[in-house]
């Protein structure tokens, strides 16, 4: 029977794959094939999409959220929810922030804070070093949604047709790699650190959605 540690796991290994690829990725470009390097990047970002979309489901395992079954063939559907995702990780980010920003800059009291909840100081952590600002959050919108066409062209020649000339996967260039980087890395650390925050019964009550 499915239940919550059986979710968990698929949570783990979606996201274990997402920093493989991302690591696969880094070597491709490394050996000047930027184009296999970002599609790869792409790949990671949906698994890492895919983590969190898993983790939601342990959450309430005896209860399938909607487009559970979408998640893992749709495109679009990893789009749709990578914009909600990222808006209920800084609505949750603001929130960590507004009751414990003073912890970043006071020792004293961050020691306090941390004898009396340690978990609660990685989120702290997590929310003061995760800032993006709204262009870096667009940027990653817009990147994605182009995602499924840029994934193709980096790994199979293509025809140019106004053009008149192929695409060749191995000329793609290294600034469409780094942006490729960027934005997977970007979705990988909101993954990652989402499991505190859908997992934890004593965070999610006191700082849960509106």
């Amino acid at each position: 029977m499915e239940n919550d540690a059986f979710y968990l796991e698929g949570y783990r290994h979606a996201l274990d794959n997402a920093k493989s690829l991302l690591d696969i990725a880094t070597y491709a470009s490394e050996i000047n094939n930027h184009g296999a390097g970002a599609s790869l990047c792409i790949l990671s970002a949906e698994e890492s999409i895919k983590a969190v979309f898993i983790l939601q489901q342990s959450v309430n395992p005896n209860q399938k959220i909607s487009d559970y079954e979408d998640i893992f063939k749709s495109h679009k559907t990893k789009h749709e929810y990578i914009v909600e995702l990222f808006k209920q990780m800084d609505r949750f980010r603001f929130r960590i922030l507004e009751e414990y920003g003073k912890v970043g800059h006071d020792r004293k009291l961050r020691r306090k804070v941390a004898r009396k909840n340690p978990k609660i100081m990685r989120t702290v952590d997590w929310a003061f070093q995760s800032f993006k600002t709204v262009p870096e959050m667009m940027d990653t919108f817009d990147w994605f949604e182009k995602a499924n066409v840029q994934k193709n062209n980096g790994l199979y020649i293509g025809l140019n047709k106004q053009k008149n000339i192929w695409d060749i996967p191995i000329k793609t260039e290294a600034i469409v790699f780094k942006r490729a980087l960027r934005n997977s890395k970007n979705i990988y650390e909101y993954a990652l650190h989402s499991k505190e925050i859908l997992t934890d019964s004593s965070i999610i009550k006191k700082h849960q959605k509106e």
